[in-house]
C-alpha cells in the first residue's frame, strides 16, 4: 500500500524460516480459483485491514525460473480508508505483525535493506520506484 503521505507499507514480522522479524510486504498466495487481484486484495485485508480503493498491477515474475512454475504478482494499493485501526495480523502462524509507513526515498536505505533477507521482497521495490517516477539509483553514502 502506499498512503497520501507518498509512504509505503512495510510490515515486521516473524519469519519461521530465518527464525527472526523481518521487514517483508503484504503477501500470500492464491486459493483455489482465485484470481491474483482477488488474492491481493483479500491478502491486504487480511494483513493489514485495509479494504477498498485501487489495486495496480505492477508485475508478474517467476521466483526461480529453473526450479519453480510459479509466478508472484507485485500490485500496488492505493486509495483506501487509512483511518482504521488494525491490531495485528489473524493468521497465528504470522505471530504479530507491525506495520511500519516508510517513505519512498527510504526504501534503498541500509536500515530498510538489512531487515529484507528475501530476494523476492526486495524485488519489489525497484517496481514501486519506477510506478512513482523515483531514482533506482539509492542517494550517496546510503547503501
Amino acid at each position: 500500500p502506499v498512503n497520501s503521505k507518498e509512504e509505503v507499507l512495510l510490515l515486521r514480522q516473524y519469519k519461521h524460516g530465518v527464525r527472526r522479524h523481518v521487514l517483508t510486504f503484504p503477501a500470500g498466495y492464491c486459493e483455489k480459483g482465485e484470481s491474483p487481484r482477488d488474492a491481493a486484495a483479500r491478502e491486504l485485508a487480511e494483513e493489514t485491514g485495509f479494504q477498498g480503493g485501487d489495486l495496480s498491477l505492477l508485475a508478474s515474475m517467476t521466483e526461480n525460473h529453473t526450479t519453480s512454475r510459479s509466478n508472484y504478482y507485485i500490485f500496488v494499493a492505493e486509495n483506501f480508508d487509512e483511518s482504521r485501526d488494525f491490531a495485528g495480523n489473524p493468521d497465528a502462524d504470522e505471530r504479530e505483525t507491525e506495520r511500519l509507513w516508510v517513505p519512498f526515498d527510504d526504501l534503498l536505505s541500509k536500515r530498510i535493506l538489512n531487515d529484507m533477507p528475501s530476494a523476492s521482497v526486495a524485488s519489489v521495490i525497484p517496481w514501486l520506484l519506477e510506478y512513482r517516477g523515483r531514482s533506482l539509483t539509492p542517494p550517496s553514502g546510503i547503501v
